[in-house]
């Protein structure tokens, strides 16, 4: 009798310390717990990063990358080709192209679309993305903006990028391709090679006026010079090392010979490689001509960007065709996987 009025006791303090939980929220209520507990399989993680694959990664669309990228179709290579931004390269920015036979006068900006049709045409594929690093020795893995791709081998034609004029605050221009920029304006073009000459005939008829100003003499062909001159463009040459500085708007430019100002200022005084990410430094890749091939086994790195003062069409394409004979040759050593049938790539 005693032991059941214990057990009741017991059950009305329970039931009274429920009540309590429900009223005192810093109590909760006592909860039953589950008789079993169901496991569930642990799904994946979402992959964040694609993975795709490829015999031969040619990274940059100008006119080495096209040109190995159309040789290794034709060889039954697959390749895919990656652009940041818009294919044909910087062929697009020049006034006309001259020396590449069978194409004499024709302004860049045709040639290059010439050179992307004829690209498509052969079936070469092209993605729109940024590559970051080339990791690896063979397989490699290319990170990008969009993902990562795997290859056999790649090919990096990513062309040479303008060199800095310091200080210049984000205001100068380094190349003609919006042409809108210089509409209407003055314009002041720093720099004595090829390039300068050139971009200032491109730029001339859209400009109110144009002046090239070369730090000594002119090193352009006396051909681009001269048309400058006939072109009413005017030319300071033994100027020294110029003073540029932005003043109301306009650019200053002291020089040994004057004070010259303008509404936009076009530097054309050099390029540098622009490769991404590499397995060893620029040195130590040691890049051969003709076929840009490097001290890494299956990298290769052609055009402009090591090609120093000479970076020609002609150049750049050639190296861009040695490049993909090479890879075939080097595929085809020993009848390897990866091309022509079922393999790791396909």
């Amino acid at each position: 009798m005693g032991q059941m009025k214990a057990q009741g006791a017991g059950r009305k303090a329970r039931g009274a310390r429920g009540r309590e939980g429900a009223e005192n929220p810093s109590h909760p209520p006592l909860r039953p717990a589950p008789r079993a507990m169901r496991l569930r399989p642990l799904r994946p993680a979402p992959c964040a990063v694609r993975l795709r694959h490829s015999d031969v990664v040619v990274i940059g669309a100008g006119p080495a990358g096209l040109a190995a990228a159309v040789q290794l179709e034709r060889q039954g290579i697959r390749t895919v080709v990656l652009e940041k931004d818009r294919p044909g390269g910087q062929i697009a920015t020049a006034n006309l192209v001259e020396n590449y036979l069978g194409l004499f006068g024709l302004p860049g900006a045709d040639v290059a679309r010439l050179f992307v049709r004829h690209a498509m045409n052969a079936g070469v594929r092209i993605v729109r993305a940024e590559a970051r690093r080339v990791a690896g020795r063979g397989p490699f893995t290319v990170h990008t903006t969009k993902g990562m791709w795997r290859s056999r081998a790649v090919v990096v034609a990513t062309g040479a990028v303008p060199r800095k004029l310091g200080g210049d605050g984000g205001d100068v221009q380094y190349d003609t391709a919006d042409l809108e920029v210089f509409r209407g304006k003055d314009v002041i073009v720093l720099g004595s090679g090829d390039a300068a000459f050139d971009r200032a005939l491109r730029i001339r008829p859209v400009a109110t006026s144009v002046r090239v100003i070369c730090r000594g003499a002119p090193s352009a062909l006396p051909l681009l010079v001269s048309r400058c001159i006939r072109a009413g463009i005017a030319a300071t040459v033994g100027a020294g090392e110029p003073a540029v500085k932005l003043v109301g708007g306009r650019f200053e430019v002291r020089t040994r010979k004057g004070t010259f100002r303008a509404e936009r200022l076009l530097a054309s005084i050099g390029k540098l490689p622009a490769p991404p990410g590499l397995p060893l430094s620029l040195e130590r890749l040691a890049p051969a001509l003709p076929d840009g091939r490097t001290t890494v086994t299956g990298l290769y790195l052609v055009g402009d960007m090591v090609s120093g003062r000479g970076r020609y069409l002609s150049i750049a394409t050639g190296m861009g065709i040695a490049a993909a004979r090479a890879i075939g040759e080097w595929f085809n050593r020993g009848k390897r996987v990866g091309v022509g049938g079922s393999g790791p790539w396909r």
